[in-house]
């Protein structure tokens, strides 16, 4: 069959920075997995066909990407099964007017939805934008399953074609979602294809410096040494998407793939989007000593946050060695009221302990963190907590602490809850509201007494706060910023932040 996978343009509340950006991992893996079973699969990149492009779009927000029109016209007329891919929730609005605007000239052709915001909400999503169907958890095997149904019989209709295949939510003939068995979850990654990049425009991403770790002026790729998550951590979404089980590829295949890279693509750094990478204290050895091996001229880096429990100074000397420049670490809170009750199951002190064994031990690894305030259940004492150990995480040695504000996303327990008590009503307005970057002065609050610039505001703070710590902890580090922000050469978020947000557009301005 004659496949197009669709990547939206991506969500900014402004048009004056370009975004992060990143490569559609998802839908090259599903169009590898369709190539290898015999189908002709295409992918529409919005995103990467037009990086730092700007439209206008709903309550103030941009398209960073191609418009909905060029999307459009870009699929080719051929086309016998279109899928579309929704990562993240705020992204809805957009995702259904674009199934509205292909149903219009493809009226005829099954439209399937995917990604981790569809299999939250399945029953909705096919209901609301009115597509044929809906993939729950990983799509490959379900996709290919419903490709191989078509192929197999053109003309059978699309329900029965449907009604058989794990994963699937369709619309039976009054419109209502019949949701079929979830599929199991793949536990051989290695018997998966490797991401099909030659259908991704991928020099608009590795060129721009614009991913998500900082690759001080080499080329990034993307990469995926494991699937999911063990933990059930009250906020989060993993468990709807993945399930609580994690698997993880052979270190051989992880390096192979590299090096495939570095031959192919000129790549030099790896940014690993793992939910969490170092689960196995084993196997995360296995992979930087796989890398150190093959005598690879690459960096590599943990830009997706990961636990600390297992990293100690081997695990950390291992990875130095074999190039790897950062890992992000994920305690969300410095209140252990806060950790039970979303069952984070962190230890703070643990967290602590990585970057005083970089910082001690003269490791070269940033080490970065990521904090949440707006928790429905915090209060000014667990916040204040929260800035006790922002300090002591500058004193430990942590190079960036970025924070974001708490949301009941789709697939979380925090979301069910809400939905529950009636606090979610699925509109444009609530999906908006869960953007990362808000356009909007404070955004949306969950919090029961707090609102979205009081939230905004203990985010300000958190900054001020690791702002003066930053350069207070070691001042050389001024000279250091100013190196990476002036020429143009960051090397931490932080670094980055400035040089592409302020420094360059001033620049310009003049």
């Amino acid at each position: 069959m004659h496949i197009t996978l669709i990547n939206t343009a991506d969500m900014a509340p402004s048009n004056k920075r370009v975004p992060l950006v990143c490569p559609p991992l998802g839908l090259a893996y599903l169009a590898a997995s369709l190539r290898q079973r015999g189908h002709a699969p295409t992918i529409v990149d919005g995103v990467g066909s037009a990086v730092g492009r700007f439209t206008p779009f709903l309550e103030g927000t941009f398209l960073h990407g191609l418009p909905i029109p060029e999307i459009v016209e870009r699929v080719p007329a051929n086309t016998e099964l279109l899928g579309i891919g929704v990562m993240f929730s705020d992204y809805w609005p957009l995702a259904k007017r674009v199934v509205a605007a292909l149903r219009e000239r493809f009226p005829n052709v099954p439209i399937v939805l995917g990604g981790e915001h569809v299999s939250a909400c399945a029953p909705f999503c096919v209901a609301d934008a009115k597509a044929d169907f809906a993939v729950v958890g990983e799509g490959e095997e379900t996709l290919c399953a419903l490709a191989d149904a078509f192929a197999r019989d053109p003309g059978a209709n699309a329900r029965a074609c449907a009604s058989g295949i794990d994963g699937l939510v369709f619309r039976d003939e009054n419109g209502t979602p019949i949701e079929n068995p979830r599929r199991k979850r793949v536990r051989a990654l290695d018997a998966l294809p490797w991401p099909a990049w030659d259908l991704v425009p991928l020099e608009n991403y590795v060129d721009t410096g614009l991913m998500y770790g900082v690759s001080a002026g080499r080329r990034s790729m993307v990469l995926l040494a494991s699937r999911g998550c063990p933990y059930t951590c009250k906020f989060c979404s993993n468990e709807s998407m993945w399930g609580t089980n994690y698997f993880r590829r052979d270190p051989k295949d992880v390096v192979d793939e590299m090096q495939h890279y570095v031959e192919r693509y000129g790549a030099r750094d790896f940014q690993f989007h793992d939910l969490t990478f170092v689960v196995s204290r084993s196997w995360s050895l296995r992979v930087a000593q796989e890398i150190q091996n093959r005598g690879l001229d690459i960096t590599w880096q943990l830009v997706a946050g990961t636990r600390s429990e297992a990293i100690d100074e081997e695990i950390l000397r291992t990875f130095s060695a074999s190039g790897c420049k950062a890992i992000y670490l994920a305690p969300e809170t410095g209140s252990q009221r806060i950790i039970d009750i979303t069952r984070k199951r962190v230890n703070l002190e643990k967290v602590l302990s990585v970057a005083r064994i970089v910082k001690q031990k003269n490791i070269d690894i940033r080490v970065g963190a990521f904090i949440i305030y707006g928790f429905p259940e915090e209060t000014i004492k667990d916040v204040l907590k929260t800035y006790w150990l922002l300090l002591r995480m500058l004193a430990a040695g942590f190079d960036v602490v970025d924070s974001a504000r708490f949301s009941a996303y789709p697939g979380s327990e925090y979301h069910d809850i809400a939905l529950r008590e009636g606090r979610i009503r699925y509109d444009d307005a609530y999906f908006l509201s869960l953007q990362r970057r808000p356009g909007r002065f404070g955004g949306a609050s969950w919090h029961p007494r707090w609102s979205g610039s009081f939230v905004l505001m203990l985010q300000l703070i958190h900054y001020a706060v690791y702002l003066a710590g930053y350069f207070v902890v070691r001042p050389i580090r001024i000279l250091s910023f100013l190196d990476g922000v002036l020429r143009n050469r960051p090397k931490t978020r932080f670094e980055r932040f400035f040089a592409y947000s302020l420094w360059q557009p001033l620049r310009r301005g003049a």
